[in-house]
């Protein structure tokens, strides 16, 4: 790792600042820095120190899935490797980064392109956003794969036929081992508004 590549990705990394997180997933309720805040953000500093990035190996696999709302989608995981070079000397840095991404077309690969990629911005100029989260502070989002699960799918239907709002809190009680798990909670939640404003 030559000197120039890593003083220009030092001065990149000076002049960025704070990225904060302006997204908002609307199905999980978690806010999320966008792709384009994250490139509207670094690629102008990397072209004023001449850095840049190039994707040189691409390995994927593809998987086709029936969702719980019965439709297809195809699960793309790309594993991409980047050199990062500088314009003023030979130097190079070679990183991995790890999309997934999931796509009723034919755009799955594509959009876990684009998610690896900006992994390896985050990583590479270590973004943070002004608040600074902590990553102990909440839980990973989960898979696809335990929200569409028997136990999970089972649990919703019981959710929904909880006909009082003690009987909700029941279930929210037993089911402790749940509760950090945010499709649950927004299930909860739903079925109580839907109580509250039947009851109106």
């Amino acid at each position: 790792m030559g000197n120039v590549l890593t003083s220009k990705i030092a001065a990149v990394f000076k002049e960025l600042g704070a990225v904060s997180k302006t997204g908002i997933n609307q199905q999980q309720g978690f806010s999320f820095r966008s792709m384009e805040e994250i490139t509207n953000a670094v690629h102008p500093l990397m072209a004023r120190h001449g850095v840049f990035i190039v994707p040189t190996k691409v390995r994927y696999e593809r998987e086709n899935r029936t969702t719980a709302r019965g439709t297809m989608q195809t699960f793309s995981v790309v594993t991409v490797e980047y050199k990062t070079y500088c314009s003023e000397s030979d130097d190079t840095i070679v990183m991995e980064s790890i999309g997934e991404a999931a796509d009723a077309g034919d755009k799955s690969i594509g959009k876990a392109m684009t998610y690896a990629y900006k992994v390896l911005l985050q990583q590479l100029f270590t973004i943070c956003s002004s608040e600074r989260e902590d990553p102990d502070a909440s839980s990973p989002e989960e898979s696809t794969s335990v929200v569409e699960s028997d136990e999970f799918k089972e649990l919703e239907i019981k959710i929904g036929l909880a006909d009082t709002e003690d009987k909700l809190k029941e279930i929210w009680f037993e089911n402790k081992e749940w509760q950090t798990f945010k499709p649950f909670t927004a299930a909860v939640t739903r079925r109580k508004q839907e109580l509250i404003k039947n009851t109106k």
